[in-house]
This record gives C-alpha cells, structure tokens and sequence, in this order.
C-alpha cells in the first residue's frame, strides 16, 4: 500500500493540530476517553455486553490482504473478534479488503474471516477499484452490490461506495446520490441511521471525497446520527453539521471497533487485539439538534463582481463573528459583519468575486458550534467575464471519467452510468445514447461511421455513429476500462482479465488472443506494424498488430504501483513513450521512451506522470503530473522544455487545441496554456468535483470537459494558430516542398538571407549537427563537457556538434587519414564539408535510438543494392526496414542509395521529416 504510511502521517499532524486548538470531538460526545489500554468503565474484565434490548456489531477496515501486515493484522483482528466474551450480530467491512484485489488475495481475505460467525457487510475501498479488480467485478461477484441499506434493531445502517473505478479519490456518483435521497425518504426522519463508507465523510483536514457536500444536504432533516469510515489507518473522530463521524484503525495494524447499539443510543469502543476495548464516545439515538446553518441563495450581483449570499442559521451564536467563506478550493476568509440580518437567523452577505475567472463556482460557509464541531454548506453559482464561456452543459446520471471524442459535428461521450451519447456539438442537444451496460469510463472511439467503446461489464460495443444501434459487441470476459484502438481493418482492446484482443472490425470476431502478466487497463498505441501498451505486472508490450506474436516486453516497475499501465502509452518515431507514478520501485523514474524496434530503454525522465498519456504534436511532447505541472518535453531526446504550474492536481491527459494545451484539475478548473510555454492563456470554472476526463477539443475553439458530477462543459475559447511559417520561392513544385515546410513550421530547418532555401545545395556537417541538435531539444553540452574536437572553437555550430558528441551521436576525423578514430586525442569534425547520404543516415539512425544488429550482421538484406561491403549498410537497412529511406531507380527494377553521394538539402529534409509521425 504505496500511500498508507503518509496517510497516516498526514492525519497524525492534523488530529495533533486539531487537538491542541480544543478538540474535536472526544470531549463533546462522551467525557474524557480512557487510554486503549484502560478497559471500558462499567464493563466485569473489559469485555462488552449488548445493552438491555440492544445488540453488539463491530466494524473494521483496511485489512489489505495480500500484504504481509495486512494477513497479520487481519488474523489478530479476527481471532480477537472471534474470542470476545459476548459475539457481535454482524459486522461491516469499511473498505480495502485486498492490498490489490486479485482473485487469489480476495480468497485469502474469506479463508482469514472463515472463524467468523455472523455475516459480514462489505463496501469497497480505493484498493478494491484501482487495481486488480478497478471496474469491482471482482468485488461484486463476492460481496454483491457496493452500496446498500439495511435493518436492524431499530436503527438503519447504510452502506456507501465512495470508490471510483481505476482511481484512488473519493466520490459520491450521481445515481448513488439518487439511491440515498429516496433510501432516506421510505426511512422517514425519526429512525436514527448509520452510514459506512471507506473515504471519510466531512473530514476537514483533507478533501478525501470531492463532493461530500452534497451528502450532507441530502441527509439534512434525517435521524442521521453517526458517520464510520477508514482509509486514513487511524482512530479519529469528529463533528460535522450535527454528526458524530469516526475513523478506524486499519485492521492491518490490528485495529477495530465495537458498538454497542440499544434503544437509549451507540457505545463505540476503538479495539486492539488482544487488548481491552476503550470508550471512545456514546452517541444518542436520538440526539438534540442543537443547529443549523444552510446558504439560502447565492446570487452574482448586478455588476458580476460580488456574489449576494443569504445564510441561514439557528443555534450558531458565534455567526457571523466566526463564520468564515471561501470559493472552490481557495483560503477561507472571516464572513464579517452581514449586510442585512432578520430576526428569523437570517444573514445577507455581499462577497467580492471580481477575482474569479469565468465558469461554475461553488461558495462554501462554515461556522464552529457550541458543540466543538464544524457546521458547513455550500451552493453552486454562475459567473461570467471575458475569455472563456460556457456554451451548453449535458448531464448524465453518472460521473464522467471517459474523454468525449468529437467529429462530424457530433459529440460522441459516455459515462459511469453505462450509457454511450451521441450530443450535438453545436447546442448540447442529444441525439441517441445507447446502454452500454457497466461503466464506460474510457473514450469511445469514433472510426468511419462507427463509434467503439467498452465498458467496465466485459463487452466491446461496435456503434452505428448516426443511430447508436449495435453493428456488433463482443463479450471480453473480464472488464474494459481502456479505449479501443483503430487500426486498418482491426480493433485492438485489453481487459481488466491480462488478455489483449484483436476483433476483426466489420464483425467482432477474435482474430487473435494474447496473455499478458497481469491486467491491461489502458489502450494501446500503435506504429510501423506494431501494438504497444502497459500492464499491471509492470512490463511494457509489443506485439505484432497482424499476428499477436510478442515482439518484446521491457520491465519497468517492480510492482503494480508502479506499473506503466494506468495511461495509454504514445508512438512517436520508432519509440514508444510511456509513462508511470514514480517512486523507489521505479528509481524515481515516471516517463520512459522505449526503441519501437527491440524495447531497449533510449531515455527516462523523472516526473510523475501515470496518469497522464503524453500528448504529441509537431515534435514536442506534452504531459501533466499529479502535482499539479504540466510541462513540454523532446520526445526524441527527453529534454525538459517549459513548465508551468496549477494550483491543483492533474489526473488527465492533455489535449491541443489550436496553439494550446489544455488540461483539466482534480480542482474543477479547465486551463489553456500556451503551448510555447508562455504560461496560462485562460481558465474556466467547471465546479469543484473532479475532473478525471480528459477534455475533447473541436475546430479550435470547442473544449468539452467531463466531470464527476455528472456533467459535460461545452466551453467556446479563442484559440490561436500556430505562427505562420515562412514561404520559401524556390520551393515552388519542388518535391520536397511539404518536407521542408514542417521542418521549417518546427524551427528544424532555415532559409538564407536571401529569403530562398536553396533546395539542391549540399549539406554540410554543421549544419547537419545544427539539425539533428534541435530535433533532439538539446541547445548545447552540459558545462562539464570538453569536446576533443579541435577545429569547431570559431564555427557558428559549435555547441550543437558539442551536443551530439556528448551523446555519442558524432565522433571525429583523425586528421591525416580520414577515418573514423576509435581513441585519437587529435580530432576534427569538418564541418563545412559536405555530408555523405551514408553519414547522415547512420546519424539519424543514432539519434532515432534504432539499434544496428550485434556483431555487424544483418538481420537480412534490404531491397538497395548498392551497400555490399559498405560500413553504413546495417544504419541504412535499418533506416529502410523503418520506411524513412527508400532509394533511386537503378534500373532494371532495383533501387540503389548512392551512400557516398553528397546529400542535399532537399533530401536531408525528407530524411528528417519521414521520421515526424511515424
């Protein structure tokens, strides 16, 4: 469990914290609670009795079978529970059964808890829907549905799922909200009721889940009495708008709770094994409401820039004096005094938003009680200003974590509530949609005139893009959770189950199978023949796309956590990009480039990037961070380019539009940055849940966001266009003139001063190295570098040269003789002499990473006769076999490469450009 241990620090810290500025809870709700190891009061031996027409349950959390403290501690946990004096009726589970939800470790966790005797209710945790298992099929097959309510003894307990699928935060879906409020409607407002969910509700030194606001208005008017959570691996307890709320310590660690349930109210005792049950608080049935505090309404003002709020409170004497606000997630702020107060408790407010950028805020108020707890709401409101707008919202029943693909004017979205829309992208308006089944939390993938898509109850569907009716769907067996991938007449799709498929396209039959070492839950990339994708056994994959047969598989990560599986990988000229959380498993590293050709490792980069796929265009790589940076890299080389950074975590993938990038936050703020680095162009406030999609972009100036709560932000921004590209005269029907041009739109190439680019003239070797130098992002050696070449100390390409010999791609001349010298500490490059089509292609050959066969050998002769003997054939095969050289006519149907011919301009061009793309 990669993240316990800070969690457990982090709410430590923030329990000390809370503690020393008066306590949250304990005091409040029962009087000074013993130390763990004082048995409770009142009880013969520390044991606990049921009170008199009562019952005993117990709650525990966090057992993490699998790992090694988590079979201890869950051992010691259910021999204690199984070895109590007076048997629980039942008990509830809170979360994280497994450490990684495989099958074999969710068998463990029954062969652990077989000693107990009453039933078990189960809700999932983070670990129950990120990995293994992400899409809970596992979960569900065992435990049955993730959410639920029940009866017993008078009381009603409710059991939330706050897991999301293939994600570690806490949400509270839509149709799970919808579920609540009418669960709470046939249980009337007099029935004291029990809630239980992994991520804790209403903590608020931490944003565990990203919408639990709304689980406090639903609930407001209900007997809610009492909140049970774990995830932090921690005994705490708080208030919250009236509520007694407790943490658990993780079974792990051989923590759990008691209550004692009866008429009068709850006893909870935190538990150790083999240790004496400690009072921790005694929870009324029925308690007094001692307050109340709710946001009347939130109005912009006439001039859009304040906010009119009106609070409603009763019971808060120290409101307004102590109340504080704030937007989204920004820095609370004192309320001070009201503009207007009735005597009803009513309180108006004139808040400045001037600050605020464009889009759909959330404005919360909280308010510390008599009671030592806190006392919140919040309400949603929008706000308008230059830049950019919304231009129509659509709301599913289910949050939103598949990217929308958009073409032929169409929106095509889907969403955890297992439907697939097709939206129109001018208004919002819907078209068709179609029940997928389980959750659809990838992409659909728009290709000709159909739209694929899988979803998260093991079927691959195959959509007509105009009506939304099934041409085919195909049963997987295990959950799809990655996006399908197009490819000429196939369609290559992994599963949750470790195996990646390839369906014929028209029909959806297998055309091939292949196993993986452990679940597929991204999609694939796919270059020169090639299908490359990730997996949670931590390797990296390639497969032939015809046959299936594993070309290569590069361990990257030593463990699931780690493991280049969580995003898609990205092809880009003969490598493979992927990318991963980093950590001590991975050496730090988060970003790796992989040869196409044989999954040698060219180049890593640390910065932690699992969850992002990286986004490639005209030459430059682009990916963001779960700390919130989104920077620009050289995909070639791995150089860092420019980063800028946001104010909130980023677990999407950048998208282009027009000269931007842009990115969505964890925050709720959708940003377009300039994609020269020029920092942050505009932002858009789509609410604060999260926003896990990645946005789609149309016609350069349409962004779609998809968020948790539901609901896609169609959001209308002026994007500009790349700046234009020089025009060279003597490129007029030449046939290098596209080459040339996205070269020269990539800054790789240049005219002269006379404003021509003279296409026939020789290249010399400066300014080969000035190209390859920028194809690489590299501006010069590092500052420790001394170059042995000893005619480049007045020459314009100097650094550049410098540069490429730090990395092995140049080497010099041994002056006399003209070859290649292996040790001499007398070089020289020449670099105004003209560069061969041999040297220029061995170069490219270097700088691409493409690996020439051990031993000199060929792994077979290429179709250009020409290279018998010669020292560059195996350079020039390769670069042939990858299709970015191709020959002359030699006649007589054979093609020739001419290796020791001058290379020109024109064709260093097409020799550089043929490798964009690829």
């Amino acid at each position: 469990m990669p993240n316990s241990r800070f969690l457990r620090r982090f709410l430590a810290a923030a329990a000390a914290v809370t503690l020393l500025c008066g306590g949250p809870v304990t005091a409040a709700l029962a009087g000074p609670a013993p130390a763990s190891s004082t048995p409770a009061p009142g009880v013969g031996g520390g044991a606990v009795a049921p009170p008199p027409g009562g019952f005993l349950f117990v709650t525990l959390t966090d057992t993490h079978v699998g790992s090694g403290s988590g079979n201890r501690g869950t051992g010691a946990v259910v021999s204690d529970i199984a070895s109590l004096p007076n048997q629980p009726v039942f008990g509830v589970h809170g979360g994280d059964v497994t450490e990684l939800g495989t099958a074999a470790q969710y068998d463990q966790y029954r062969s652990l808890t077989a000693p107990l005797k009453f039933p078990v209710y189960h809700v999932p945790g983070n670990h129950d829907a990120r990995w293994y298992d992400a899409g809970k099929a596992g979960f569900q097959s065992r435990f049955g549905r993730p959410y639920r309510s029940f009866d017993y003894g008078g009381y009603h307990f409710i059991l939330l799922d706050t897991s999301v699928n293939a994600e570690t935060h806490g949400h509270l879906d839509p149709g799970l909200l919808a579920w609540l409020a009418a669960d709470l409607r046939r249980t009337g407002p007099q029935t004291p009721v029990l809630v239980f969910s992994h991520h804790p509700l209403g903590y608020a030194e931490s944003r565990f889940i990203d919408n639990d606001d709304e689980f406090f208005r639903a609930v407001r008017g209900y007997n809610v009495i009492a909140l049970f959570s774990g995830h932090g691996h921690l005994n705490l307890t708080w208030r919250r708008n009236g509520i007694a709320a407790f943490m658990t310590a993780a079974a792990m660690d051989s923590g759990y709770k008691l209550i004692a349930a009866g008429p009068e109210g709850l006893s909870v005792y935190n538990k150790v094994a083999s240790q004496p049950p400690a009072l921790v608080a005694r929870v009324p049935a029925h308690p007094v409401v001692t307050g109340a505090l709710a946001i009347a309404a939130a109005r912009p003002a006439g001039d859009g820039d304040h906010l009119n709020l009106q609070v409603q409170a009763s019971g808060l004497a120290n409101l307004p004096s102590d109340g504080e606000y704030r937007f989204d997630l920004g820095v609370w702020r004192p309320l001070g005094s009201p503009d207007a107060v009735s005597g009803s408790g009513s309180y108006g407010f004139a808040l400045s938003a001037a600050a605020l950028a464009p889009g759909l805020h959330r404005v919360a108020i909280r308010v510390t009680g008599a009671d030592g707890g806190l006392w919140t709401d919040s309400a949603l409101f929008w706000r308008g200003g230059p830049g950019a707008r919304l231009v129509w919202d659509f709301a599913t029943k289910g949050g939103v974590q598949a990217s929308p693909a958009i073409g032929g004017g169409v929106v095509y979205a889907a969403s955890d509530d297992g439907f697939v829309y097709a939206i129109k992208e001018q208004s919002g308006g819907l078209i068709w949609r179609y029940q997928a089944g389980g959750a659809v939390i990838a992409s659909p993938v728009l290709s000709g005139d159909t739209v694929y898509a899988g979803s998260a109850d093991g079927k691959v569907h195959a959509l007509d893009a105009a009506q939304g009716v099934p041409r085919w769907t195909f049963a997987a067996g295990a959950p799809v959770l990655g996006s399908p991938l197009v490819r000429q007449d196939m369609v290559y799709v992994g599963t949750m189950g470790g195996k990646m498929f390839a369906l014929d396209r028209s029909s959806g039959q297998v055309r091939w199978i292949f196993a993986a070492g452990g679940p597929i839950r991204s999609a694939a990339a796919y270059g020169q023949g090639g299908v490359y994708f990730g997996a949670w056994d931590g390797k990296a994959y390639a497969l032939d796309a015809a046959s299936g047969r594993q070309r290569w598989a590069t361990q990257l990560a030593a463990s699931a956590y780690y493991a280049p599986a969580a995003a898609a990988p990205a092809y880009d000229r003969a490598r493979v990009i992927f990318t991963s959380s980093s950590g001590p498993r991975t050496g730090g590293v988060g970003v790796w480039a992989l040869s196409s050709q044989d999954g040698r490792i060219l180049w890593r980069l640390s910065r932690a990037s699992g969850f992002a796929s990286p986004l490639l265009r005209d030459g430059a790589g682009f990916l963001s961070t779960a700390g919130g940076e989104v920077y620009s890299f050289n995909p070639v080389s791995g150089a860092m380019g420019w980063s800028t950074p946001l104010k909130a975590s980023l677990y999407n993938s950048p998208a282009a539009l027009g000269d931007q990038v842009v990115v969505g936050t964890l925050a709720g703020t959708m940003a377009g940055l300039d994609r020269l680095g020029r920092g942050v162009r505009w932002s858009f406030q789509v609410g604060t849940d999260f926003l896990f999609a990645s946005p789609g972009a149309a016609d350069g100036r349409l962004v779609v966001a998809g968020s948790m709560d539901g609901h896609l932000y169609a959001i209308g921004v002026e994007a500009g266009s790349p700046p234009p590209v020089a025009r060279f005269p003597d490129l007029e029907g030449h046939w290098a003139a596209g080459a040339v041009q996205t070269l020269a739109g990539l800054g790789l190439v240049r005219g002269f001063p006379d404003g021509a680019f003279h296409p026939e003239r020789p290249v010399t070797r400066a300014e080969m190295a000035a190209i390859l130098a920028r194809y690489m992002g590299v501006s010069g050696p590092s500052a420790g570098f001394a170059s042995r070449l000893s005619d480049l100390r007045e020459n314009w390409a100097a650094a550049d040269v410098a540069a490429l010999e730090e990395r092995g791609i140049v080497a010099g001349y041994q002056v006399g003789d003209g070859k290649v010298a292996a040790g001499s500490t007398r070089l020289v490059f020449r670099p105004e002499e003209a560069v061969t089509r041999a040297e220029a292609a061995v170069l490219v050959a270097r700088v691409l990473g493409l690996a020439v066969p051990a031993g000199g050998v060929s792994p077979g002769p290429g179709d250009l006769v020409d290279l018998a003997g010669h020292w560059a054939r195996e350079s020039i095969e390769t670069l042939e076999r990858f299709g970015a050289v191709h020959g002359f006519d030699g006649g007589n149907g054979r093609r020739v490469f001419r290796p020791d011919q001058p290379l020109s301009r024109a064709e260093a061009a097409e020799l550089v450009a043929q490798t964009y793309g690829r």
